[in-house]
C-alpha cells in the first residue's frame, strides 16, 4: 500500500508542477512568486485526488518562490521509527530524481522557483521536510 500511495502522491505532484511552470504562454507574463502561487492553487483544486488509505489530506501554498506541499499521512504515532525512515528514505529517492527531470526544461525552475515537501502523521507531527531546487538537482 505504500508503495501505491507513493505513486498517487507523485503523480499528483508533478501533475501540479508541469501542469503550469511548463505551459509557455502563461510563463512571459508570470512572475516566479506569481508562478508559484499558480502552482499551488492548481494542486489544491486537485488534491482530493490524492486522498486514499495512506494519505489524509494534501494541500500547497506558496511563499515567495517557494511551492509548499504538505500531506498529512496515515502513519499511526507509534509507527517504528525505522519504518518511518525507511519510508522516507526511498521516497526522497524516489521524488526528488522525478522532480529534477520533469523540471529539466522548466525555465522557472532555473530562475529560482523551488519546492518543499513536508510530510506530517496523522497526528500532525512532521515525518520529514526537504526542499528540490535547480541546485539539488545539479548535485545529483
Amino acid at each position: 500500500m505504500l508503495i501505491q500511495s507513493k505513486r498517487v502522491i507523485l503523480f499528483l505532484t508533478m501533475f501540479s508542477i508541469t501542469g503550469l511552470a511548463s505551459t509557455s504562454s502563461l510563463g512571459a507574463s508570470l512572475s516566479l512568486d506569481e508562478m508559484a502561487k499558480q502552482i499551488a492553487q492548481q494542486h489544491n483544486l486537485n488534491a482530493s485526488r490524492v486522498v486514499d488509505n495512506f494519505t489524509i489530506s494534501s494541500s500547497a501554498t506558496s511563499v515567495g518562490k517557494n511551492v509548499i506541499f504538505s500531506y498529512i499521512l496515515a502513519i499511526r504515532p507509534n509507527t517504528p521509527k525505522n519504518k518511518i525512515d525507511q519510508f522516507v528514505s526511498e521516497w526522497k529517492a524516489e521524488m526528488i530524481p522525478r522532480v529534477c527531470q520533469v523540471n529539466a526544461s522548466n525555465d522557472f525552475f532555473k530562475e529560482g522557483l523551488y519546492y518543499t515537501f513536508i510530510y506530517f502523521d496523522r497526528s500532525r507531527k512532521k515525518i520529514t521536510q526537504y526542499s528540490v531546487s535547480y541546485d539539488t538537482c545539479m548535485k545529483i
